[in-house]
């Protein structure tokens, strides 16, 4: 009997080959990397420009922060072994192109000319997506991207529309606001382990999509133009239920059974309340509106830190 043995060989570009590729993608910038030739550090540098030439693999983390950067080309990278960090930077727009996964976080904070924000062929990113304080940017699409392992922050912008598109898992919390975004689906996340919360916002409706479970708390306050909110298919929440400072006329807690903390209800335009079914571990401070089956008055001193 003959056996014959298969060996699969994984080629891995080492440092002193990755420097030269990425010399000759960007001559006369002196790269700079931290003691284990992982990470690329080249944070307030003095550079405008950055290319990943042909690299398909980048070991570490990638910071380009805090330069006068206008474009960045990844290349033919498919894989980032650790964060994306393109914070305060003169960029207008970002291509992730062909990288398929991040294994850190991606940042993009204080870019002020960033319009256009393109996720590419990414999946999956390890750690959080932040994408906070890009005045110019109107529209986010995660496209092709499934799961976030950590947070999913959005906050500060101009954007009006986000495209959840096929994102199934959040790992973390869920934050929108700041933004002059009238709707939100979460689309077919099933669930949130940290918190949601929503606020400042332009909102007229918020769906939750698939989402059954919130670990955490739901925050959703001052976004005058919201009128309702329905949970829909959210069984369960961990935390308190906080909406303050809406315009809310209507509430329905859809399928849920068990809320983990208390509930905040005040400035809104409720006229019933209806809490039947629901199983509230914590009090409840509103500002008037007849209820059923709901939790008792938290005290008063409680409802001012709530």
């Amino acid at each position: 009997t003959t056996t014959t043995t298969t060996t699969t060989t994984t080629t891995t570009v080492g440092f002193a080959e990755m420097k030269l590729v990425l010399m000759a993608a960007n001559p006369g910038v002196a790269l700079q990397f931290d003691e284990e030739g992982k990470d690329l550090l080249m944070s307030d540098t003095d550079i405008t420009s950055f290319s990943f030439g042909t690299l398909r693999s980048f070991p570490g983390s990638i910071d380009l922060s805090d330069n006068d950067l206008v474009s960045v080309d990844f290349g033919q990278l498919t894989r980032v072994g650790g964060s994306i960090v393109l914070n305060r930077t003169n960029l207008a727009s970002v291509a992730f192109g062909s990288i398929a996964s991040v294994q850190g976080s991606v940042h993009l904070a204080s870019v002020p000319a960033l319009s256009s924000v393109s996720f590419g062929d990414m999946v999956a990113v390890s750690g959080s997506v932040v994408l906070r304080g890009n005045q110019a940017l109107e529209a986010i699409d995660l496209n092709l991207l499934r799961i976030v392992g950590a947070d999913l922050d959005l906050d500060n912008s101009r954007v009006s529309s986000v495209a959840m598109g096929q994102l199934t898992h959040v790992g973390g919390s869920v934050r929108v606001s700041g933004t002059e975004l009238k709707s939100i689906d979460f689309g077919s996340i099933t669930a949130v382990p940290g918190a949601i919360r929503l606020s400042n916002n332009e909102l007229t409706a918020v769906d939750f999509g698939s989402v059954t479970r919130v670990g955490g708390e739901v925050d959703i306050r001052n976004n005058a133009n919201l009128l309702s909110i329905d949970f829909g298919q959210v069984q369960t929440i961990g935390g308190d239920v906080l909406l303050k400072g809406n315009d809310l006329q209507s509430l329905s807690f859809g399928a849920v059974t068990h809320v983990g903390g208390r509930m905040s209800l005040v400035s809104n335009d409720i006229g019933f309340l209806n809490c039947t079914g629901v199983a509230f571990e914590g009090c409840m401070c509103t500002d008037g509106p007849p209820s059923t089956s709901c939790p008792e008055e938290c005290s008063a001193t409680a409802c001012i830190y709530l």
